[in-house]
């Protein structure tokens, strides 16, 4: 009877509808999150703030950095003028100056970069929105405000609500045969 009726195909499937531009705002650094100016379903641009982390480590790094910098400056300002007025120095002192002042250029430029690599990374604890879109992540204040976080953990959801969506279902592998073939 089956062969010559036919009946309808009826399964059950779990599933979710899912927009089909989304991107995730992931945590650059360790840290603990500070600020979240948005809520869910705040519509945010691309480059918009919508999370701050807080790294006490960087800050104090870069603090260390900014000291031994200054301290390194002093110190090559002291060998210069050394080097410079002293006219009973000797020629293996001269040179013993010459080698300690190039060492501490070395060292200024070594501290400048780092100072730079450091103020950058703080930078990147302010996360921005990748995209124009609506924040997809439910209560984000609740779920993460003060809360410690590792670098690559998925913060915030945005998704652009007036694009495309799709049907994401989940059913069976033994019911996926005749899905399959009827797609």
């Amino acid at each position: 009877a089956m062969i010559l009726v036919q009946m309808p195909l009826r399964m059950e499937a779990t599933g979710e509808l899912r927009a089909q531009v989304r991107r995730g705002v992931f945590a650059t650094e360790a840290g603990t999150v500070r600020q979240i100016p948005v809520g869910h379903a705040s519509p945010v641009k691309a480059g918009e703030v919508i999370a701050v982390l807080e790294n006490p480590e960087l800050q104090v790094q870069l603090q260390q950095s900014r000291e031994e910098l200054v301290a390194a400056t002093e110190t090559l300002k002291i060998k210069e003028v050394e080097r410079d007025q002293r006219k009973d120095t000797s020629e293996l002192r001269k040179i013993q100056l010459d080698g300690e002042i190039a060492e501490l250029h070395e060292r200024i430029d070594y501290q400048k970069s780092r100072i730079a690599l450091l103020e950058q990374r703080i930078a990147n604890l302010a996360l921005t929105a990748p995209i124009d879109g609506v924040v997809a992540t439910w209560d984000p204040r609740r779920q993460l405000l003060d809360r410690p976080i590792v670098a690559g953990n998925l913060l915030l959801t945005v998704i652009k609500a007036d694009g495309p969506w799709r049907l994401e279902l989940r059913l069976p592998e033994i019911d996926a045969g005749p899905v399959l073939a009827a797609w």
